[in-house]
């Protein structure tokens, strides 16, 4: 069977059920697992909420290494980064599945993979450095009020650090537009159909080819989860569930009119 892969942040990940209200009864109600079943595609996720631009990267690499056979990838704003966590390094050969996906801290389906090696922290400033999130209280670290486990009291003083006086937004974005665009080349070089989901406000989107360019969904047009219904929303992924529904059959007509879907699931 074809399978639908999945790239991105909160607004692309789907959650697990549990007894918290963003996530109660959630399982099967995003819109991308929505999608799937009415394409009759498996689904492959690894998109996970609060993560950055390059652990997105990383789940376009892991993708292409899997040889899905459509990947739909959200990107995210540049307000994030990645450092290793204590005693931990990268390892190249792991991509994706150094990052920390722990179950215990992120209720997104993606966390129930069992390959994660948990060696790098993928996260927000805010998540990072302050107790204000209420999904993070219970495991705030007590001697540096972070919001990450097994982060250092000199850890989270240089991350302070960095975003006091070394993080400039409009310099990030541009790195971040290189890592994508790098993801877009990789997945056109692969053969793999694809679209991706980019904000201007986040990334500087005038690095790639957008006139007429059904691979691109910019802040705005319909298809992007940005823009739909956040009315009385508690889910982790932002809007309510019927807005959920109605934008899976907003992807499924875009994907049919771009012949992105298999010709024996249409």
């Amino acid at each position: 069977m074809p399978v639908l892969g999945v790239c991105g942040d909160s607004y692309m990940a789907a959650t697990i059920n549990g007894d918290r209200a963003d996530i109660h009864d959630s399982e099967g109600r995003h819109f991308t697992e929505i999608l799937a079943k009415k394409i009759n595609y498996d689904y492959f996720t690894l998109a996970r909420g609060a993560c950055s631009n390059t652990a997105i990267r990383l789940q376009i690499d892991e993708m292409i290494k899997q040889k899905v056979d459509l990947v739909i990838i959200g990107a995210t704003s540049p307000n994030r980064m990645e450092f290793p966590k204590l005693g931990k390094k990268y390892d190249i050969v792991d991509g994706v599945y150094n990052l920390d996906y722990n179950i215990n801290t992120y209720p997104d389906k993606s966390c129930q993979n069992k390959n994660f090696k948990h060696n790098t922290v993928s996260e927000t400033f805010t998540n990072m450095l302050t107790s204000d999130v209420p999904f993070y209280k219970k495991i705030i670290n007590p001697h540096t009020k972070s919001a990450i486990p097994n982060i250092s009291d000199d850890q989270a003083k240089a991350l302070e650090h960095y975003i006091d006086y070394l993080y400039d937004i409009e310099h990030k974005k541009h790195m971040d537009l290189f890592i994508l665009h790098s993801g877009y080349k990789a997945l056109e070089d692969s053969n793999i159909p694809f679209v991706m989901i980019i904000n201007e406000g986040d990334v500087f989107i005038n690095g790639f080819s957008i006139e007429n360019n059904y691979k691109i969904i910019k802040i705005g047009e319909r298809l992007n989860p940005w823009t739909w219904d956040h009315t009385n929303s508690t889910r982790r992924w932002h809007t309510n569930d019927q807005a959920q529904i109605e934008g899976a059959e907003l992807w499924y007509n875009y994907l049919l009119q771009h012949n992105l879907i298999k010709e024996q699931n249409v």
